[in-house]
């Protein structure tokens, strides 16, 4: 059943308002969603879980692949790969991956999500997406608040617009980890089309070096200074 966004009870960052209408308990895996509205906040929503009825990859946990069609004017929405953990990544650390085609034969404007819940990583986290498209692309990461599938309880970063041909892109984030733990996160990919247009690309969810590196050498330090304490 397509379900749509609802409103939460405490507004964060306007967008924080909204959570991606969940399947149940029971299927509450990771999850896609296709809508012809910012949010599904209305209109047609198509909602695809990991191992579920539309996923061409169910035997595989962590990867959702899937074609969708005639959403938002889009005559083939492809999704070649969807990806979380255990596929990419892991809980501690969080990784995403979304490769998609979008083909028009006309004006269409369409919002891809997916999001999967139970992170536990302390980290920050960048966004980065490349392809070429004949429209307008934009990229967005939230969540980090709770551990509600489809949460977009805060933007943790964003990036776009990206138009005119071959496109790329990467956008640091805020830090997860400490607000809500385990926490869930929701990452979306918003295109365009003034015409008829095709548009193909891969993003990414990944932690920030910097901020690993910084962890491994407090942690190596902590071992370091118990071991002098011994």
């Amino acid at each position: 059943m397509n379900r749509i966004f609802t409103k939460s009870i405490a507004l964060i960052a306007l967008v924080g308002a909204f959570t991606l209408g969940a399947p149940t308990k029971s299927e509450a895996a990771f999850t896609m969603w296709l809508c012809d509205q910012a949010f599904c906040s209305g209109g047609t929503v198509t909602i695809i879980s990991d191992n579920g009825a539309g996923d061409l990859t169910a035997a595989t946990t962590g990867r959702i692949t899937a074609f969708m069609g005639g959403v938002g004017g889009f005559n083939a929405f492809d999704v070649e790969i969807g990806l979380t953990k255990p596929e990419i990544g892991s809980a501690g650390s969080p990784e995403m991956d979304l490769s998609f085609n979008a083909l028009s034969a006309g004006a269409a404007e369409a919002w891809l999500y997916i999001s999967d819940t139970d992170f536990t990583g302390i980290t920050s986290l960048s966004i980065n997406i490349g392809g070429t498209t004949q429209g307008t692309v934009w990229s967005a990461l939230y969540g980090g608040s709770d551990n509600t599938l489809g949460t977009l309880a805060g933007p943790i970063a964003s990036i776009g617009p990206f138009s005119g041909g071959a496109f790329s892109g990467a956008s640091a984030g805020a830090a997860v980890g400490s607000v809500a733990n385990p926490y869930a996160l929701t990452y979306e990919v918003h295109i365009k089309h003034a015409g008829a247009g095709l548009t193909t690309g891969d993003g990414h969810v990944i932690p920030e070096p910097g901020m690993l590196a910084l962890l491994g050498l407090g942690l190596a330090g902590l071992a370091q200074a118990r071991r002098r304490k011994a």
